[in-house]
């Protein structure tokens, strides 16, 4: 399999998650994911005339996420599957990555607009507790996700397995 017939595959199974992928299939379609990715960050900044990696809204780059967050989430899915492992392992890691981040982000959101709110939270939750917790999550979920790269590299399950045939 090369780039570009990884990239169709990747699109034409874009939301089929019961079948597998080989790790050329995967690994291709994240180099096109890599690739694709920087011509729209130097098309936001060149059309919209801001400096490379803004914080701000890049449509061009947005749209694109957008376009292949089911491709990506499905072709992740049939590679753990093509491993003879659930897809469910990249569902549980993305709670808790969901959860760390709410967290820290809404405490962090709430102190910059109201600096009386510290003394006021620490009389009834400590806010380093609120911090810890939500710091531990983010790196439960980076250990996780060492963990998918570990598991997105093993070889493929020779022979049908649980989750499809060859």
């Amino acid at each position: 399999m090369n780039l570009i017939a990884a990239v169709k595959s990747c699109f034409t199974n874009y939301a089929k998650f019961d079948a597998r992928a080989n790790r050329a299939e995967f690994w291709y379609w994240c180099l096109f994911l890599v690739l694709s990715g920087t011509v729209f960050v130097l098309l936001d900044a060149l059309v919209l005339d801001r400096p490379l990696f803004n914080k701000s809204y890049n449509p061009f780059f947005d749209t694109f996420r957008l376009l292949v967050f089911i491709p990506t989430l499905a072709v992740g899915w049939r590679r753990l599957h093509d491993t003879g492992r659930s897809g469910w392992w990249i569902g549980g890691g993305l709670l808790v990555l969901a959860v760390g981040s709410t967290l820290l982000s809404s405490l962090t959101f709430a102190l910059a607009n109201d600096p009386d709110l510290t003394s006021a939270l620490n009389d009834r939750v400590p806010v380093n507790s609120v911090l810890m917790l939500g710091n531990v999550a983010l790196w439960s979920a980076r250990l996780w996700l060492l963990g998918l790269l570990i598991l997105f590299c093993l070889p493929t399950q020779q022979g049908a397995n649980m989750y499809n045939k060859v």
